[in-house]
C-alpha cells in the first residue's frame, strides 16, 4: 500500500515540476535577454587624419573615423574643436546602428601669420538618456604647423561696361550672370584659367538713341568670347553710338527707316508718284512734293546725316488730271458705241 501510494503521488507531482521547471527557465532566458538588450554600445574614434605642415592662408581637410558597434539604434555627435579661434568645426549629429566605420570630413584654413593650429577630436554618444563623453577613446588632440604664405593664384578681373542711365547692366561669365555696379565695373575674382565672357550687344537709351558692341579694347570683336586670365585684368568693350531715322508716308510704304551709326548718311525713299483707286473707278494720282521733318528735300530719294535720332515725312498732293483724261477717254468711247449702235439700227430698218 505503501509502495502504491507513494507511486500515485508522484505521478500527481510530475506536472507541477514540469511547470517549475518553465517558468525558471523563461526567468533566466528573460534575464539573459534584457542582459544583452541592455548592453551598452560600443563607439570609439578611430584614425584621424590631417597634415603636419601648410602654408599660410592655405585651405586643408581633417579626416576623422569613428568606429562603432551598437546593436541598437545611437546616436552619436562628431567635431573638431579649433583652440586658436574657440569654435567647433561643423558638428556633425547621425544614428549607427551594427558594426562598422564611418568618416567625416572637416574643411580648415590657416591664418595668414604663422604657428601652430591646435585642434581636437571630439565625440559623444547617448546612452541610457546621457551623453557619454569623457573616454580617453572619445577625444583626440592634435596640431598642424602653419608656415610661410601659400601662393595664391586668384586674379581680379574688372569689366568696364557703358553706364550713361545709370543702370547695372548684366553680363554672363562662363554661365553665371553678374551684374555691374553703379559705375558700371563687374569686378571678378576668379582663378587663372579660360572663360567665356558675354556682354550686351545692344544697350538702348533714351530718345531713340542706343550703343551698339564694336570690339573690345584688346583688338577683338568677338561677342561672346572667352578669353585667358593669367594676371589682374581690366577688359572694356567699345560701342558705338547709333540713332532711330523714322521714315513715314501716308501714300504707299517707305523705305530707309531704322539705325544708323552717329556721323553716317542715311537714304530714304517713296516713289515718286501713286495711282490709288478709291471709292470710283476712276483712279487718282498722289504727286510727292517734298519731305517734312528732319529733312525739306523735293526729291523722292532723300539722305540725311544722323547726328541724332531723325524723323521725316513724305509730303503728297493730289493731280486730278490723269482721272480727267481718263473721264474723257471713257465718255468718247461711249459716245461712239453708241453711235455705232443707232447706225447699225438704221441699217436694219
Amino acid at each position: 500500500m505503501l509502495e502504491r501510494t507513494s507511486s500515485d503521488e508522484m505521478k500527481h507531482s510530475t506536472p507541477y515540476v514540469l511547470l517549475i521547471q518553465v517558468l525558471l527557465a523563461s526567468q533566466v532566458l528573460s534575464i539573459s535577454y534584457g542582459a544583452i538588450a541592455a548592453s551598452p554600445p560600443f563607439v570609439s574614434l578611430g584614425k584621424v587624419t590631417f597634415p603636419d605642415h601648410v602654408l599660410a592662408g592655405q585651405e586643408f581637410t581633417i579626416n576623422v573615423s569613428v568606429i562603432y558597434s551598437c546593436k541598437q539604434r545611437t546616436m552619436i555627435n562628431v567635431g573638431v574643436y579649433n583652440y586658436n579661434y574657440e569654435t567647433i568645426m561643423d558638428p556633425r549629429v547621425i544614428f549607427l546602428e551594427g558594426n562598422g566605420s564611418r568618416s567625416f570630413l572637416f574643411h580648415a584654413k590657416a591664418p595668414l601669420n604663422e604657428g601652430d593650429l591646435t585642434f581636437e577630436a571630439l565625440l559623444r554618444y547617448w546612452d541610457r538618456e546621457g551623453w557619454i563623453y569623457r573616454n580617453e577613446t572619445l577625444h583626440r588632440r592634435f596640431s598642424v604647423e602653419v608656415s610661410g604664405r601659400a601662393v595664391d593664384d586668384t586674379v581680379q578681373v574688372i569689366i568696364v561696361l557703358p553706364n550713361p542711365n545709370k543702370t547695372p547692366l548684366t553680363i554672363e561669365w562662363s554661365g553665371t550672370e553678374l551684374r555691374s555696379d553703379q559705375l558700371g565695373f563687374v569686378r571678378i575674382n576668379a582663378k587663372a584659367g579660360k572663360y567665356l565672357v558675354e556682354i550686351p550687344q545692344k544697350v538702348y537709351l533714351k530718345n531713340n538713341t542706343r550703343l551698339n558692341f564694336l570690339r573690345w579694347d584688346d583688338g577683338s570683336s568677338s561677342n561672346p568670347r572667352i578669353i585667358e586670365i593669367r594676371n589682374d585684368v581690366t577688359l572694356t568693350p567699345l560701342y558705338e553710338v547709333e540713332y532711330y531715322l523714322s521714315v513715314t508716308s501716308e501714300i504707299r510704304e517707305s523705305s530707309g527707316g531704322g539705325w544708323y551709326p552717329n556721323g553716317s548718311v542715311a537714304t530714304f525713299s517713296v516713289p515718286p508718284s501713286v495711282l490709288e483707286y478709291a471709292r470710283s473707278v476712276i483712279p487718282q494720282e498722289h504727286r510727292f512734293t517734298k519731305w517734312s521733318g528732319d529733312s525739306d528735300a523735293k526729291a523722292s530719294i532723300a539722305q540725311v546725316m544722323m547726328s541724332s535720332p531723325k524723323t521725316v515725312r513724305a509730303m503728297w498732293q493730289v493731280n486730278q488730271t490723269p482721272g480727267m483724261v481718263i473721264l474723257a477717254s471713257i465718255t468718247i468711247m461711249v459716245f461712239d458705241l453708241l453711235i455705232l449702235s443707232y447706225i447699225a439700227l438704221r441699217r436694219r430698218r
